[in-house]
């Protein structure tokens, strides 16, 4: 994806100060990303809507300061394809353009204009490709590549079997702490987006790996140091992004795997083999910790594709 703030034209060089003015266009720009963090909306999320927005306002304001009710569905247009001009992706687009419509969509619920001049307006989106998903073979061949009888394969074994009982954001994984586990109902408390709390079930397998790290292994990698973190490394310090990358990557080679598989991989391992086996979408919404059922979509579309694909070969009827 091309940068979101490259260098000005001449065209837009002539207003520079103009663009960067205590504009009406700003200033509510400011109100509503103020307004996402008192509706806890995630951070990344703010910062994408922000970054849109500041990108559409230096593009409009080109030619000097604008009064937002009288910007129009061509100057909208008009910014589109400046958007592909620069190189970005369809996909990038619609993203920039999801926020610049949220943002008119706030102005208007608010009465700050009349007339959304986004509204009906749809992004070009380039064809959506199905992502891999691990079969239940690659899952178990991965969760069995760990040697466990050392503390990091301790560790590696209960952070897999945890991810794929759970269904966890990697983000959410790294944040657990040695407190949001109940060991007795086998449970784990998980902070998502936008601060929503949800208690999740770790099943058999994921609680029993899971205790023995805590008892076994966590313990002797702590080095004297007084983490809260859940997922440790050997030297005692809470993992991170790059160590977590570097253990999916180790263990799919390790397990011969013919894909390396991410956290995300295993999150949609875990929600399409749910549907597979009968959970109902309402209960998997629940577990991942979607907002809606629209982020769903990605896992049910496969498993009707799958359904088409048995159904052409059954043949049944004939």
């Amino acid at each position: 994806m091309a940068k979101p703030f490259q260098k000005p034209g001449k065209r837009r060089a002539l207003h520079s100060k103009a663009c960067h003015s205590d504009s009406d266009l700003r200033r509510r720009m400011r109100e509503y990303l103020a307004d996402l963090k008192r509706r806890r909306y995630s951070p990344k999320s703010i910062d994408i809507y922000g970054r849109a927005i500041a990108d559409f306002a230096g593009f409009i304001e080109g030619d000097g300061p604008v009064v937002l009710p009288e910007i129009t569905r061509q100057q909208i247009e008009a910014y589109r394809l400046h958007l592909l001009d620069r190189g970005f992706r369809p996909a990038s687009v619609g993203v920039y353009l999801r926020g610049v419509r949220n943002f008119f969509g706030w102005l208007r619920e608010r009465q700050l204009l009349f007339v959304d001049p986004t509204e009906g307006m749809r992004a070009h989106r380039e064809p959506r490709l199905l992502s891999h998903v691990p079969t239940e073979e690659d899952v178990r061949r991965l969760l069995a590549a760990p040697d466990t009888g050392t503390p990091t394969g301790l560790r590696n074994r209960a952070y897999l079997e945890v991810l794929y009982a759970t269904g966890l954001r990697r983000e959410e994984s790294l944040r657990l702490e040695v407190g949001d586990v109940d060991r007795e109902n086998a449970t784990v408390r998980v902070m998502g987006k936008g601060n929503r709390e949800r208690v999740l079930p770790l099943g058999s397998g994921a609680s029993t790996w899971l205790d023995r790290y805590l008892a076994d292994a966590r313990p002797r990698m702590q080095k004297g140091l007084d983490s809260d973190a859940l997922w440790i490394g050997k030297d005692g310090a809470p993992l991170g992004y790059p160590a977590v990358a570097g253990i999916l990557r180790s263990m799919s080679i390790r397990a011969g795997l013919e894909h390396l598989i991410s956290a995300h991989a295993i999150r949609r391992a875990c929600a399409t083999h749910m549907l597979r086996r009968g959970a109902h979408p309402v209960q998997l919404q629940m577990l991942l910790g979607h907002a809606s059922m629209r982020h769903l979509s990605q896992y049910l579309h496969l498993t009707i594709t799958e359904l088409h694909e048995a159904h052409a070969k059954s043949r049944p009827g004939q």
